[in-house]
């Protein structure tokens, strides 16, 4: 009676398992698919659209303007930037007395993305010393357009 029980607890368990495992291979799959990798050719052009994606976005966070970013493709459906994160970058950045300049530095080839650099110069503020920080965005291929998977500042 009691390998009854069991065989059925653990035949129960294995059909639920199978079922979840293959859906979440398909659902995978799929978003796989829309991400292309950036090579040869592509290169350059993705290169070009992510400095001006890079230098806008880097404009509305020194003019402190969300609405600058509106036309700046960043994220995904689930994954946007928000008035909120917005606000807290620049509480974060609030710290180093705003950005006083940027310059371009290069791109780096990183899988099926890129990634673009940029050297940020702060101001400084009334305790802490005027610093350098590297701000990076990666680019990708999504759905046949180029678009702003990430990005952030690093000391």
């Amino acid at each position: 009676m009691k390998f009854s029980k069991y065989y059925v607890l653990a035949a129960a368990l294995a059909v639920c398992c199978a079922g979840c495992s293959s859906t979440v291979d398909k659902q995978s799959a799929a978003e796989k698919s829309k991400i292309a990798e950036i090579t040869g050719l592509e290169v350059q052009s993705a290169v070009a659209e992510g400095r001006n994606m890079g230098e806008a976005l880097l404009a509305a966070i020194k003019s402190k303007d969300f609405a600058r970013t509106a036309n700046i493709p960043v994220g995904d459906e689930k994954n946007r930037l928000t008035q909120d994160k917005f606000n807290k970058i620049l509480k974060n950045l609030e710290k180093a007395g705003g950005i006083s300049q940027t310059a371009y530095l290069g791109d780096l080839a990183l899988g099926a993305y890129r990634r673009l650099l940029w050297k940020v110069s702060f101001n400084g503020a009334e305790k802490a010393p005027a610093n350098d920080m590297i701000f990076e965005i990666v680019i990708v291929k999504f759905n046949n357009q180029y678009r702003i998977a990430g990005f952030g500042f690093r000391p």
